[in-house]
């Protein structure tokens, strides 16, 4: 994965680039796979490099889309 085509990373030289890469994985998910809920620790990051990604929240009508 060529991570210096990652908008978030072009500003770093590739010294930078490849002491991040050490620590990235690249790791998909099923469709509608939990990534994570509301209120879990974050330990981790994603960049989204293909497919879509929903944030929901619950509600009193058990669910709230804030973005896709």
């Amino acid at each position: 994965m060529d991570i210096s085509q990652i908008v978030l990373f072009k500003y770093l030289d590739p010294k930078e680039l490849v002491k991040l890469s050490q620590y990235l994985q690249k790791v998909s998910f099923p469709r509608g796979a939990i990534l994570f809920n509301e209120n879990d620790e974050g330990n981790e990051m994603y960049i989204i490099l293909k497919g879509k990604v929903e944030v929901t929240i619950l509600d009193k009508n058990d669910r709230l889309v804030l973005t896709t």
